[in-house]
C-alpha cells in the first residue's frame, strides 16, 4: 500500500492505439485495459491480467477537477445495437474473495454526460472472481452507433481501502457482448411519492426506438390483486414515456409486471409525513448504515430522503478513525462529513459510532484502544465538533479483537466522554449525547465497566440482542424494570429514571447478521470495521435522565 500510494501518476496518454474491434466471435469485443487512447492513469504489469498488463490507479491525490481520473477507449462495432458491458476491475463493496475495494464508476458513451455505476450492495457482492482483488462487474447496457465510438471511464469519489482514503481502479479489460433481439423494455419504475402527489409510471427501453414501441403493463397490489393495467407506446427516436397511475391509489406496497420480462416494486407512502425530529424522544426509530461503504455517492441523498419518509428519526453510522486521523493530530473527516450533512439535511439525528484506533496510537498491549487515552479525548472531541446528536463510544469490545479489559475499556470511555463535553462547552454548543460502547453480551467486561463509574460520564447505555437462528422468534430481552434496577447501582446508587427504547435495526448486510447464533450459544457475530454500524441488529438502549431531587 505504502509504495502504491507514494507512486507518481503517468502523464496524461494520448497514444494511436487501434480501436478495439470483435473477435472469432462477432457477438464479443473485448478491450484490453492498459490500452485507452487517452489517459491519466499509469499501467502496471501482472502475468495474471489478460495482457500481462492493467491499468492501475492507487493514490491519495486528489483527481483533477475538469477530468477526474480518466480512461477514453475507442471502440469499433459493425451494427448500430445494444451491448452489455462487463469490466474485470476492482468492485466498489466488499465481495465473498477479498476486502479490498475500488472507487465507484463513471461512464460515458460517445461524448454523452458521465453517470455513476450505481448499483446495490448486494449486487455487487455477487460479482464473480477473476483475479487477485479483481471482480466480473456488470456495467450495464450501452448503446452503440455504427462504425468507431468512444467509451470514457472515470473516478472522481474515494474510497477507505487498507484504513486510507484513497482514489482506487484495477482495470484488466471490458468485454462487450451484443445483446439478441435488439431494442427491448430495460426497466419501470415509479418515484417514491404520498397520497395526494401524482404517481407516474416511467418505462425505459436499452436504446432509441426507431418506430413507436408498444409497452402493456400491470400494477399489482400487495394483496396480488390487479389495481392497474394499460397499453402504452415509447415514442419514435426516445427511450422513455411516463404513464399516469390512478389518483386512488391507496398507500401501499406494489409491484409492476411490463413486456420484455420487467418487473419492479414502488411504494406509496400515507399522505402525512413523520413530526420533525427534535431529540431521542421525538422519534425512537433508528436505523443501521454504514454509508460510506454501501451507499453509492450518487445515491446518498436519496437514500436519506427515503430513511426519513419510511419514518426513520435516527441513522446510526460511523468512520473509520485510522482513516480519518491519519497521523497524530492530522485530521481528514470530510469524507464522513458530507455523509453527516446529507443525513442531517434530510431531518435525521445521527448517532456517529467509534471505530477501534490508528495502529500508530496502539501498542500490543492495549488493542483496540489507543495507549496514550490522550489521543481518545482530541479525536472525540475532534468529532463532536462536527455535532452529530450522538457519538457512541465503540461498538462490542466485550467480542470484538481485544486485549483490553472492562476497566481499561472505563477509562478510554471517560476520556472520549470528555473530550465530547470540553468540545461543546468551547463552542457553547449543546453536547451530542454520549452513548457507551454497544456490548453484545452480559459479563465480567461489562460489569467490570460499569464497576468503573462509566455511567456518570454517559447519556445513553446501549445493549445489542442477537437471536439464536435455530429460533424464529424475537430474542428475549431483560424486562424494563429489573433492566433499570440493575443500573441504578452501577450508577453508583444515584436517582435515574429509565425509559426502554428498543430499537430494531433494518439488516444492511444478511450475510454478516447471520454469522452468529445469540446469547444462548456464546456464539456472537463479529463487530464490522469496528463500528458496527454496517450490521443488522437489535439494539435495546437504556437513556439516562436525572430524576428531580
Amino acid at each position: 500500500m505504502a509504495a502504491g500510494l507514494g507512486a507518481t501518476l503517468a502523464a496524461t496518454v494520448g497514444t494511436r492505439t487501434a480501436p478495439a474491434q470483435a473477435q472469432a466471435d462477432p457477438a464479443t469485443i473485448t478491450i484490453p485495459g492498459e490500452s485507452p487512447t487517452r489517459t491519466n492513469i499509469p499501467v502496471a504489469r501482472d502475468r495474471r491480467a489478460s495482457g500481462g498488463r492493467y491499468l492501475a490507479l492507487l493514490t491519495v491525490q486528489q483527481p483533477p477537477p475538469e477530468t477526474g481520473w480518466y480512461a477514453t477507449y475507442r471502440v469499433r462495432v459493425p451494427h448500430k445495437r445494444v451491448y452489455a458491458l462487463t469490466a474485470v476491475a476492482t468492485a466498489p463493496v466488499e465481495t465473498p474473495h477479498t476486502e479490498a475495494v475500488g472507487s465507484y464508476l463513471q461512464l460515458s458513451v460517445n461524448g454523452g454526460p458521465f453517470r455513476e455505476v450505481a448499483r446495490s450492495q448486494p449486487d455487487w457482492y455477487g460479482s464473480p472472481a477473476a483475479w487477485g482483488d479483481l471482480s466480473v462487474l456488470n456495467l450495464g447496457e450501452v448503446e452503440l452507433r455504427e462504425g468507431d465510438n468512444a467509451l470514457g471511464l472515470r473516478v472522481v469519489e474515494p474510497t477507505i481501502l487498507d484504513n486510507n482514503i484513497v482514489y482506487v481502479l484495477s482495470l484488466d479489460h471490458l468485454v462487450l457482448r451484443l445483446l439478441p433481439g435488439g431494442t427491448a423494455l430495460h426497466a419501470a419504475s415509479v418515484p417514491r411519492h404520498r397520497v395526494g402527489e401524482p404517481a407516474h409510471l416511467r418505462l425505459t427501453l436499452n436504446a432509441r426506438t426507431t418506430r413507436p414501441y408498444p409497452v402493456h403493463y400491470a400494477v399489482i397490489d400487495y394483496h396480488g390483486q390487479r389495481v392497474a393495467a394499460g397499453r402504452t407506446a415509447i415514442p419514435a427516436g426516445r427511450r422513455t414515456t411516463t404513464v399516469a397511475l390512478p389518483a386512488d391509489l391507496p398507500p401501499g406496497h406494489y409491484r409492476i409486471h411490463a413486456d420484455d420480462g420487467v418487473t419492479s416494486t414502488f411504494a406509496r407512502l400515507p399522505a402525512h409525513r413523520a413530526a420533525p425530529v427534535t431529540d431521542a424522544v421525538g422519534n425512537r426509530f433508528g436505523v443501521n448504515v454504514w454509508a460510506s461503504s454501501l451507499v453509492p455517492p450518487s445515491r446518498l441523498d436519496e437514500c436519506a430522503a427515503a430513511l426519513r419518509d419510511m419514518g426513520a428519526g435516527w441513522v446510526r453510522d460511523g468512520q473509520s478513525w485510522p482513516a480519518a486521523e491519519p497521523a497524530p493530530g492530522a485530521y481528514d473527516t470530510a469524507h464522513h462529513d458530507r455523509v453527516t450533512r446529507a443525513l442531517r439535511g434530510r431531518g435525521l439525528a445521527v448517532l456517529d459510532v467509534l471505530s477501534p484506533a490508528p495502529e500508530w496510537a496502539m501498542t500490543d498491549a492495549s488493542l483496540p484502544l489507543p495507549a496514550d487515552l490522550r489521543h481518545a479525548y482530541r479525536y472525540a472531541r475532534r468529532l463532536a465538533l462536527a455535532a452529530p446528536e450522538a457519538l457512541q463510544l465503540s461498538n462490542e469490545p466485550d467480542v470484538d479483537t481485544t486485549r483490553s479489559t472492562g476497566d481499561a475499556h472505563a477509562a478510554f470511555v471517560k476520556a472520549a466522554a470528555l473530550g465530547v463535553k470540553d468540545a461543546c462547552h468551547d463552542a457553547r454548543a449543546e453536547a451530542p449525547l454520549v452513548v457507551l460502547p454497544g456490548i453484545a453480551q452480559t459479563g465480567p467486561f461489562q460489569d467490570l465497566m460499569l464497576a468503573n463509574d462509566v455511567v456518570r460520564y454517559a447519556d445513553v447505555w446501549a445493549f445489542h440482542g442477537y437471536p439464536d437462528p435455530a429460533q424464529q422468534e424475537d430474542p428475549e430481552f431483560p424486562r424494563r424494570r429489573g433492566r433499570a434496577a440493575r443500573a441504578r447501582p452501577a450508577a453508583g446508587g444515584r436517582r435515574h429514571a429509565a425509559v426502554d427504547d428498543r430499537v430494531r435495526g433494518l439488516p444492511h448486510d444478511a450475510r454478516r447478521s447471520h454469522r452468529g447464533a445469540g446469547a444462548g450459544t456464546g456464539a456472537v457475530p463479529r463487530a464490522f470495521d469496528g463500528g458496527g454500524a454496517g450490521r443488522g441488529e437489535r439494539a435495546a438502549v437504556l437513556v439516562r435522565r436525572a430524576a428531580p431531587a
